[in-house]
């Protein structure tokens, strides 16, 4: 009896370590692949913004844009990849907002875009 409830309690605790190293294995496989496309596409949204002068036109939807880039490529530098993958695509609306705004400010003055 006594030999069986030591091999029981083996069996627990190996049943116990799989199922914990599964667990861990999950959670540190859930961190996501980095989000390249976002990234990607947020540097080009403010690249198109700078071509067409938002900073200057639209201002504050520039630098709303810049301080979610500069936050989302601090989250992707720590690994943080869904909250970098969200900042990404914040900073591109902003940017595409500013890019659409300076280029409304531009036909109204005259110029051309």
């Amino acid at each position: 009896m006594l030999n069986y409830k030591i091999q029981n309690e083996k069996g627990l605790n190996k049943a116990l370590f799989l199922f914990l190293a599964t667990l861990f294995l999950f959670v540190v496989g859930c961190a996501g692949a980095p989000p390249l496309v976002e990234q990607a596409k947020a540097v080009e949204a403010q690249k198109y913004a700078k071509q067409n002068y938002a900073a200057k036109y639209a201002s504050s939807y520039y630098i709303k844009g810049a301080a979610y880039l500069k936050k989302a490529h601090e989250y992707f530098e720590k690994r943080v990849y869904e909250k970098a993958k969200d900042a990404y695509i914040i900073s591109m609306r902003y940017f595409e907002k500013s890019e659409t705004k300076a280029r409304i400010s531009q036909i109204k003055q005259g110029g051309e875009f």
